[in-house]
């Protein structure tokens, strides 16, 4: 299994859910869980970091178009 595959399952999984409850939100997304949703993916991205490490969650921006758009750490 892949890099945020988790995340990436219950986004598609529960999209009618959470589209109905965030739509034009950016929800962040640990295992199967939404810990938090914000208006910005910045802010989304610089209050997850306090406490989850880069690359550990998934910033979706809920839209009803069918991309899902990850971040993840880049290695150096």
């Amino acid at each position: 299994m892949g890099a945020l595959a988790v995340e990436i399952t219950f986004y598609k999984e529960n999209k009618d859910e959470i589209l109905k409850k965030h739509k034009g939100r950016y929800v962040v997304i640990v295992g199967n869980k939404i810990v938090g949703t914000y208006n910005k993916k910045e802010d989304a991205v610089l209050e997850t970091i306090k406490d989850y490490e880069m690359g550990s969650f998934l910033v979706q921006h809920v839209t009803e178009e069918e991309r899902v758009a990850t971040l993840s750490r880049v290695a150096k």
